[in-house]
C-alpha cells in the first residue's frame, strides 16, 4: 500500500516514512522532516491538497473513491 505525503504529493510506503502525524482522525505520513514540518505550520491548507490529489488519482486509474 501506498498514501501520498499530503504536503510534496510524493507516494511512499506508510512503513518506510520519515515522520507521521494524527490530525482530525487522520494519519498522515511524510517523505521528509521539511514535509512534516510545512504541514504542522498549515495542515488545512494541506488536507485539502492530499482529497485533490485522491481524485486526480482515481480518474488516472479509474477507481470510483476512497473510504
Amino acid at each position: 500500500m501506498k498514501v501520498i505525503d499530503p504536503v510534496c504529493g510524493m507516494r511512499t510506503n506508510p512503513e518506510r516514512t520519515v515522520a507521521q502525524e494524527d490530525y482530525g482522525g487522520v494519519t498522515f505520513f511524510f517523505c521528509s522532516e521539511e514535509c512534516h514540518r510545512l504541514f504542522n505550520a498549515s495542515p488545512e491548507r494541506y488536507i485539502a491538497r492530499v482529497q485533490q490529489l485522491r481524485d486526480a488519482s482515481a480518474e488516472e486509474s479509474g477507481e470510483q473513491g476512497y473510504e
